[in-house]
């Protein structure tokens, strides 16, 4: 897990992550993410496994405080469910129906469909998300996924912590859980940059039958066309703090021309 932000939310706050439970009595977890039971990504990663702690059950195994669920797809509720909690957990992202190899989309009238390729949370999700943290400014976003998702600044801004998942695996929510109260540091960090918008990125037709790419994509595009990512490749979030000093090589290093 990757923590992309933990801001204080003033010069009196501590940052939110990771909770305290002396503040925290009452959770409520939203997004039907929360209570998924999708450990990897589908195709080649597909994973049966008939033991799997989602981020939802693993809430509701610590009696240490109450857990409320929204599953999200009520934007009103989810926001009245937001208001009762001391913290809100809010998990949106994909699933392998939205970038899975493999899976076949079918839409309502049965005809196949190609995967969207879009690189943000889907309308609904970008929605839900927004209100919540309107209602409840500690709020934590959660995002699930196996690539970059691209987050609109007006999300970035709103949340003081937000924390890349992926895929859980079978014990996930235990993992979250630990990751969440500070019982384990997120030593996580970015295999990718995240982009402030999708387009600083190569177009992506899904419908083309032939495509030629050069040598700059990635990051290597970014910095090609001076365009500063979000998130940097390499980019993670501690909860502890470190101080470097007297930099220095004691070694002689020896050149040669061979």
């Amino acid at each position: 897990m990757v923590v992309l932000k933990n801001d204080t939310p003033s010069l009196q706050e501590s940052s939110l992550m990771p909770l305290n439970r002396a503040n925290v009595k009452k959770v409520t977890a939203i997004g039907k993410l929360a209570n998924s039971q999708q450990i990897v990504d589908w195709g080649s990663l597909w994973v049966r496994d008939s033991h799997i702690v989602s981020p939802l059950s693993a809430f509701y195994q610590d009696t240490s405080f109450i857990t409320l669920y929204n599953d999200g797809s009520s934007i009103r509720t989810a926001v009245e469910a937001a208001k009762e909690a001391d913290v809100t957990i809010v998990i949106v992202g994909y699933a392998g129906r939205d970038e899975g190899e493999y899976f076949i989309c079918i839409d309502e009238e049965g005809n196949k469909k190609v995967l969207s390729g879009r690189w943000t949370l889907n309308e609904h999700d970008i929605a839900l998300a927004k209100a919540v943290v309107s209602m409840n400014s500690k709020s934590v976003l959660i995002l699930v996924g196996s690539s970059a998702i691209i987050l609109d600044k007006e999300l970035r801004e709103k949340f003081t912590s937000i924390l890349y998942g992926w895929y859980w695996g079978c014990e996930g929510g235990n993992a979250l859980q630990d990751v969440l109260w500070g019982n384990a540091e997120s030593w996580g960090r970015l295999p990718f940059v995240i982009p402030a918008s999708g387009k600083d990125l190569r177009r992506w037709d899904p419908d083309a039958r032939e495509v030629t790419y050069d040598r700059w994509w990635g990051y290597r595009l970014l910095n090609c066309q001076k365009n500063t990512p979000v998130y940097r490749f390499g980019f993670g979030l501690g909860y502890g703090q470190h101080e470097f000093t007297d930099f220095g090589n004691g070694s002689r290093i020896e050149w040669r021309k061979v």
